[in-house]
């Protein structure tokens, strides 16, 4: 799930509202829950968007997994929590 902010967001095209169309059309076409939060202001870029469409498989997460890999990134922006991280999971099979 995406959280994005609310409000608008001064860019090359003028001043959008949040969440931008670009990410409304990413995330529509391609199914991926977006939540509204308190911030102001943009949280999710079209290019994040674009690349968490890349990469989502699925709306659930597996009742038990595996984590392979984590990444974390902080945004310049002063939001309450700017941490963002990604995990790559595998199911954990049962034998």
């Amino acid at each position: 799930m995406l959280s994005e902010g609310q409000g608008s967001v001064k860019c090359q095209h003028g001043e959008l509202a949040v969440p931008v169309p670009a990410v409304c059309e990413i995330v529509s076409k391609y199914q991926i829950p977006l939540r509204i939060t308190d911030n102001q202001g943009e949280m999710v870029t079209p290019t994040g968007a674009a690349i968490v469409a890349a990469l989502f498989n699925s709306q659930k997460l597996p009742s038990e997994f595996i984590i392979e890999k984590v990444g974390y990134g902080r945004g310049k922006r002063p939001y309450k929590n700017p941490i963002l991280r990604v995990m790559q999971i595998k199911e954990k099979i049962c034998i």
